[in-house]
């Protein structure tokens, strides 16, 4: 009985409809005013009305061909008055280069600073000189390479940053120590 309820066309809820495929609605076209048709003809009462479809519309009246309004011309200026020419402007003289960011000191600050420097690689540069006649392992050499490269930086910032080159050279001259006491 269940089988027989499947299979029937109307109960078996697998089974789906077959509708037509939609089609889309034509485009709207406006129609030339032309001469009223005769209306569709009644249906006969016995007889099953036909299915309604939209009769296609006759082509656009192509013989009259509109284009689309020319823009309107831009607005005409008034040419300015001939006027005596002014002397081409003066090139603006260069501009300053933009101040250096960096520590505002004091003369006495600079003088310390400067001091500290000199000091902390003169002891650096005098504990590397020592260390040239010796044998170093790879470590050591790291670390004399390292103290090398301190020293460089601390006199290239020596001119724009005084307590940044100080850093840098008593960074050098504590490195050097160890090493040196390493090395004895």
């Amino acid at each position: 009985m269940l089988t027989l309820a499947l299979s029937a066309s109307g109960c078996n809820p697998f089974r789906r409809k077959k509708t037509p495929p939609a089609t889309p609605p034509p485009p709207a076209v406006q129609k030339p005013a032309a001469a009223p048709t005769a209306p569709p003809p009644a249906p006969e009462p016995h007889v099953k009305p036909p299915v309604h479809t939209p009769e296609p519309e006759p082509p656009p009246d192509t013989r009259t061909v509109r284009l689309p309004e020319p823009a309107p011309p831009p607005a005409k200026r008034p040419k300015p008055q001939a006027q005596p020419s002014p002397a081409p402007p003066e090139p603006a003289p260069p501009a300053p280069p933009p101040p250096e960011l960096g520590q505002m000191l004091s003369p006495q600050e600079q003088q310390h600073y400067i001091r500290l420097t000199e000091d902390a690689l003169a002891r650096a540069r005098g504990l590397l000189g020592k260390l040239e006649a010796r044998r170093l392992g790879p470590e050591q050499k790291a670390a004399y390479d390292r103290i090398v490269v301190f020293i460089r930086q601390a006199e290239q910032l020596r001119a724009r940053d005084l307590v940044q080159a100080a850093s840098l050279a008593q960074r050098a001259a504590v490195l050097a120590a160890d090493l040196a006491a390493s090395v004895r």
